[in-house]
């Protein structure tokens, strides 16, 4: 465990509670894994001492990292985060996690609902540039097509013919034309293998469950299957990892 500071250099509004901040390590470039998160550290001069857990949200480098926060009303994290401008000087502590891509031939299946696909930022272009030809998907499930994040990345990362990602909506607007529903039905209906895959599942506790139980009935071994949990409490939290 290691403590160090970051810079906040830019805050990018995703939608109207969740937001982007990328940093830029201050004293020396703190490694990370991706799928691993940092702790921030809540210096807001309340007591007891508070810190929150972040994915990062943006692929290794010797300059900064990304993180991908939702903001919930009456949070003590979320009103420090309010309230911090560019240019502010931020604690950590960190790497943490083992939430991580496995070394294997198999082929990569992502699952994520909201901020759960902060992991993931990191994970496609490392699973891309691993092995030529193994497969990357990514099924990425909100409510409402606002809450649909980094859109313009995926795309981007499509233009590898390996790599594919369905972003579904459960409660679509009358404009919205794209896939629907829920990211279990589209996982079934997919032309992934089952038996040849590994997959990782980061959200909120119910879709972890649901997703991971799905995988398990249709003969995947537990083996396969790697999630991340997270809980809206005053601040959505990594709770678990397996």
């Amino acid at each position: 465990m290691k403590k160090f500071k970051a810079k906040l250099e830019k805050i990018t509004q995703l939608t109207s509670d969740v937001f982007h901040y990328d940093f830029s390590y201050v004293d020396e470039a703190v490694g990370f894994k991706p799928g691993q998160f940092y702790m921030l550290e809540v210096n807001d001069g309340q007591k007891p001492p508070l810190k929150r857990s972040y994915s990062v949200a943006s692929e290794p480098n010797e300059k900064g990292f990304g993180l991908s926060i939702k903001l919930v009303a009456e949070g003590r994290g979320s009103d420090y985060l309010r309230k911090v401008k560019e240019g502010d000087v931020l604690d950590f502590m960190g790497s943490f996690g083992h939430f991580m891509l496995q070394d294997s031939p198999k082929d990569v299946v992502l699952i994520c609902t909201g901020t759960g696909i902060a992991p993931f930022l990191g994970m496609i272009p490392q699973a891309l540039k691993s092995d030529p030809n193994k497969k990357v998907y990514l099924f990425f499930g909100t409510s409402y097509e606002s809450g649909l994040l980094y859109q313009k990345e995926l795309m981007n990362w499509e233009k590898n013919p390996n790599f594919k990602a369905i972003s579904t909506v459960s409660r679509p607007g009358e404009e919205w034309t794209g896939p629907t529903g829920r990211v279990q039905d589209h996982i079934m209906k997919s032309e992934i293998d089952f038996a040849n895959s590994k997959f990782y599942i980061c959200g909120v506790g119910d879709m972890v469950v649901d997703v991971r139980q799905l995988l398990l009935e249709q003969g995947v071994s537990k083996e396969d299957v790697h999630f991340e949990q997270y809980t809206p409490a005053t601040q959505l939290l990594g709770i678990g990892s397996k």
